[in-house]
């Protein structure tokens, strides 16, 4: 906002020139109504003796929002009925802080009267900024050699011509042009702020700028004061003058109706929520209406996050899996101040924001609710919210639901024996899976049949009788769902049949060892007997069981697989006859 300066201020008494477009330097500001035709003054703020002043950039402008019926500071009350309110004129002030170099330069105005920009929706009209222009003028000031001591300022009444509201509204005021030196920045008017601000102006004071980050600055835009900046001196010096009740004929505000899919929750866009499809969509919220603030109906305490822009509303309804994941990325450059602000509602209300929740200039919002995150919801119907504060911005949108795997096999293992390979195997969930092919060295050898649908999973048996004893055979799974999809599992294992004896039992050392996801571990059975082969966490905690059953004597092997357990040391034992052995085994991911 350029240069800032503020401080208390007394000004000598001078002159005042009897016209439309006037100065004055007097101590004791009092609005000269006699050249005045309105019957009543709107502002918010009371005039006193204190004033606060700064650069003001080219460009830049302030926009109080008022209502006859509740913004009268000057002590002139406008009578009901208050509309249709006759617009006769804006005072203002600015100053003049430099040298003499600025005499004989001009400074225009741009006197600008707005509805909010959401109008005739549910909202507070004041939270989402100004809006279309409904009445505009132009004045230029040309600075005089009288207008210049230690420090001046210039009071500006601009009259506008059949300007007519039936509605609260804006009026602001913007420097377009000064065609003298911004450099040094005292050479250049600054703002005036002379007066105390009346009670609840929140999401009333708004100031169109570029704001600067990193030292560059962005393109201009409304911003909300009383949300986004926190200033000592309330609204700025402006008053307007007008007539309630009276007979003319009001520009109408025009509700803002876009009619684009996503406008609002009974107008929500559908997100294809297909399992592993992920929908992406480029939105620019200005082509959207504001009808949903977070600044008046923030059930999360979450702040102003008001906008030029409107809001984007997006349904996420999960059919079998109500688990998904969503990106918001802003588009545009970091130097438009732009700022994301989003939020899930179920039918019940609001349940969680973005995260972070307060994202810093743009940055981007997730939410993640899977199992690896925040849980899957529950299946019901979910609305996305996103708003923003700050300038304008393309935002892109990526939702991704999780895939969820028909089945996932946690183990398998081969067992070989005199003519003969057993395979065990063990599911955690199955969902629509008709069978399992079994596949031996990369064919297929036959299908068991699966359970269709199981929370629960199951533990599968096949013994393959057609082997040939001193032969290595590599068996691996698929499962098949009802619509005939294939998926081919990672785990394999290698078994040899043989009638070799075995003289001692033995726990091998695992291999590979470290490793991700998967590793073998090979044991040896002296006589018949139950094997119990189980892994723990290093402080003893049992996390799965590999095998649990009678074992022939013979050579065994069996596949653990860590995907679903996290890197670290893992201990395995075996159990048989009596005979204990452990070794350690580390996953590293």
């Amino acid at each position: 906002m350029g240069v800032l300066v503020f401080g208390l201020v007394a000004f000598a008494d001078s002159d005042r020139l009897n016209q439309d477009v006037r100065n004055a330097r007097t101590a004791n500001y009092s609005l000269n109504t006699a050249d005045r035709n309105g019957t009543c003054w709107l502002g918010l703020s009371v005039p006193d003796s204190i004033a606060y002043y700064w650069t003001w950039k080219l460009g830049e402008g302030f926009g109080h929002y008022v209502d006859p019926a509740t913004d009268q500071p000057l002590g002139v009350t406008c009578g009901y009925p208050y509309y249709p309110f006759m617009i006769n004129g804006v005072d203002f002030m600015f100053g003049l802080y430099g040298t003499s170099a600025m005499v004989g330069h001009t400074a225009t105005f741009q006197i600008d009267i707005m509805y909010p920009s959401n109008i005739g929706t549910a909202f507070p009209d004041g939270c989402s900024g100004p809006g279309d222009i409904i009445c505009t003028q132009t004045v230029n000031y040309v600075v005089t050699e009288y207008d210049y001591d230690s420090l001046a300022y210039v009071e500006m009444y601009v009259p506008l011509d059949n300007c007519c509201v039936d509605h609260p509204f804006y009026y602001s005021v913007r420097l377009v042009n000064w065609d003298g030196a911004f450099s040094p920045a005292t050479e250049a008017p600054v703002y005036f702020s002379k007066g105390s601000a009346i009670p609840n102006q929140g999401c009333r004071v708004w100031w169109y700028t570029s704001i600067a980050v990193g030292g560059v600055y962005g393109p201009p835009c409304w911003n909300d004061i009383t949300s986004t900046y926190v200033t000592p001196w309330g609204s700025w010096g402006a008053w307007l003058n007008g007539t309630a009740g009276a007979s003319c004929e009001p520009v109408s505000p025009v509700p803002c109706v876009s009619g684009l899919p996503g406008e609002n929750k009974s107008h929500c866009l559908l997100v294809d929520n297909t399992p592993g499809v992920m929908w992406q969509r480029v939105f620019n919220l200005c082509d959207y209406c504001s009808d949903y603030n977070q600044a008046d109906a923030d059930e999360l305490g979450g702040g102003a996050f008001t906008a030029n822009g409107g809001d984007l509303v997006l349904c996420i309804t999960p059919s079998t899996d109500p688990c998904f994941q969503v990106l918001i990325e802003p588009l545009c450059a970091q130097t438009t101040w732009f700022r994301i602000r989003s939020w899930i509602n179920d039918d019940y209300g609001t349940f969680y924001d973005g995260s972070p929740r307060f994202p810093v200039v743009g940055a981007s919002q997730v939410y993640n609710f899977t199992d690896a995150g925040l849980g899957c919801l529950p299946a019901g119907n979910y609305y996305l919210y996103i708003d923003a504060r700050g300038c304008c911005c393309p935002i892109r949108v990526s939702i991704m639901s999780d895939v969820q795997l028909p089945v996932e096999v946690t183990s398998l293992d081969a067992v070989a024996g005199d003519g003969r390979v057993t395979l065990n195997w063990a599911t955690t969930t199955e969902n629509d899976v008709n069978h399992f092919n079994v596949m031996r060295n990369g064919t297929v050898l036959t299908h068991v049949d699966g359970l269709g649908n199981s929370p629960t999973g199951h533990h599968y048996t096949f013994v393959d009788n057609s082997v040939t004893n001193g032969l290595a055979y590599t068996y691996s799974l698929q499962s098949v769902d009802g619509n005939g999809t294939v998926r081919s599992f990672d785990q394999s294992v290698t078994a040899t049949p043989r009638a070799a004896l075995v003289t001692e039992y033995t726990l091998a050392q695992n291999f590979p060892n470290p490793f991700n996801p998967s590793t073998t571990i090979s044991y040896a059975v002296k006589d018949a007997g139950l094997v119990s082969l189980k892994v723990y966490t290093i402080d003893g905690r049992e996390v799965m069981t590999l095998v649990n059953g009678t074992r022939e004597a013979g050579n065994y092997s069996v596949t653990f697989n860590g995907n679903d357990f996290a890197s670290g040391v893992y201990l395995y034992k075996l159990d048989v006859n009596g005979f204990a052995a452990t070794h350690k085994m580390v996953l590293m991911k």
